[in-house]
Order: C-alpha cells, then sequence, then structure tokens
C-alpha cells in the first residue's frame, strides 16, 4: 500500500483495499474478491455499489445489449409484423 493509504484510519483502509482488488479483479483469487465484495457491501458510496455491480456483471459474462443487437432486433419484429399483416391481408381478401 503506499504511504497515503497507510496513514488513513483502517476502516479506509478496508475500503480501499477492496477497491483495489476489485479493480483489478483478474489478479487476485476468489477468496479475496469475495472479501472485497463482503467489505465493499457495508460502504454508504454508491460508486462502490456500483463497482460491485461492474465487477460482478463481468465476472458472470452479463452481455449488454448494443445499439446492432437493438437494431438487428426491430429488423426481426418488423419483419415479423409485416409477414404476419400481409398473411392476414391474403386471408381476408
Amino acid at each position: 500500500m503506499s504511504a497515503k493509504v497507510m496513514q488513513m484510519p483502517a476502516v479506509h483502509q478496508g475500503y480501499s483495499t477492496a477497491r483495489y482488488v476489485l479493480r483489478n479483479h483478474p489478479y487476485h483469487d476468489l477468496d479475496a474478491i469475495d472479501a472485497a465484495f463482503e467489505v465493499l457491501a457495508y460502504s454508504q458510496d454508491p460508486a462502490d455499489k456500483e463497482l460491485c455491480r461492474i465487477v460482478a456483471d463481468e465476472m458472470w459474462l452479463v452481455p449488454r445489449p448494443g445499439a446492432m443487437v437493438i437494431a438487428i432486433t426491430m429488423v426481426a419484429v418488423v419483419a415479423a409484423c409485416v409477414g404476419l399483416a400481409t398473411l392476414a391481408g391474403r386471408l381476408v381478401l
């Protein structure tokens, strides 16, 4: 730890260490990551909660829909609607 961190109270050293572990989670074992999650669970800082969410999503490989995924989905929905409208039009006539 840096000298700046060593001068902090023990609680803040724990938060600082936990943030460091989560920011560099590929280089730490699962026990250290789990301990970091448990420490930051008591933090009042919303940025710590967001860091936990981001790392958890990354570790569980939660996909984030990009613009391309949304565009492809919309094209598929439009194509399905046009197909159903065409089919309904042929049945009515």
